[in-house]
C-alpha cells in the first residue's frame, strides 16, 4: 500500500471527519455535517478578496450518478453555517440515501485535492481505497447500495474560488478505485 491514496471518513451525525494518507504524508479534515443551498442572487461578493479563505468559502456542485438533484450547489463547510438556509442533519436520517452525504464526503476528498495541488484548476484526482462508516441500523440493508454509490468517477466543482481568475472554478475529477464499508466508529 506504498505511495497510495487512502481515505477513512467517519460520517457523524455533527460532522464528517477524515484522516487521508497520500503519497506516505497524513492529513486530517473536518466538514460540519451542513449544507445551504447556494443563490447567486444573495451572494455578497468579498469587499477584499485576499482577506478570504477557501476553506470560509466553499461553495461545491457535485456532478455525480450517486445523487438525485444533479447540477445544484451549495455552501459546504463553514460558510454553509452562516446561511439562513442551512440544512442540519435530522433525527434518524437515512444516510446513503441522502444527497449531502455524498456532497459532503465528496467535497471534503476534492478540498483535499485543491489543498495539494495548489494553482491548479483542474484536477483529476485518485483515491486507491476508501473507508467509510455507516450506522449499525443501516449497515445490514444498505452497505452495497452505499459502496456502488462511492465507487467510479465524480465531478466536483468549486464556485467562487477565491485568488484565481474567472470564471473562478476550480474542477476536480474524483476517481474512487475501491470502498470498503464499516459499522459506525469502526473507520475513522
Amino acid at each position: 500500500m506504498e505511495n497510495q491514496r487512502i481515505v477513512a471518513v467517519d460520517i457523524g451525525n455533527s460532522w464528517f471527519k477524515s484522516l487521508i494518507s497520500d503519497q506516505g504524508a497524513l492529513y486530517e479534515y473536518q466538514f460540519p455535517n451542513a449544507v445551504a443551498l447556494f443563490d447567486e442572487e444573495f451572494y455578497e461578493e468579498p469587499y477584499d478578496e485576499e482577506d478570504v479563505l477557501l476553506e470560509e468559502n466553499i461553495i461545491v456542485e457535485l456532478n455525480s450518478p450517486s445523487i438525485t438533484e444533479k447540477r445544484q450547489v451549495y455552501y459546504a463547510r463553514k460558510s454553509a453555517l452562516k446561511m439562513k438556509n442551512v440544512s442540519l442533519t435530522s433525527i434518524h436520517n437515512q444516510k446513503v440515501t441522502e444527497d449531502r452525504t455524498y456532497t459532503l464526503l465528496f467535497a471534503m476528498m476534492a478540498y483535499h485535492a485543491i489543498q495539494t495541488n495548489p494553482g491548479e484548476t483542474e484536477l483529476d484526482f485518485t483515491v486507491d481505497q476508501l473507508a467509510v462508516s455507516l450506522p449499525t441500523t443501516q449497515y445490514k440493508t444498505k452497505k452495497d447500495l452505499f459502496k456502488n454509490k462511492l465507487l467510479g468517477t465524480h465531478r466536483i466543482v468549486f464556485h467562487k474560488v477565491p485568488g484565481i481568475d474567472a470564471p473562478k472554478e476550480i474542477a476536480v475529477k474524483l476517481h474512487i478505485e475501491d470502498v470498503i464499508i464499516g459499522a459506525e466508529g469502526a473507520c475513522a
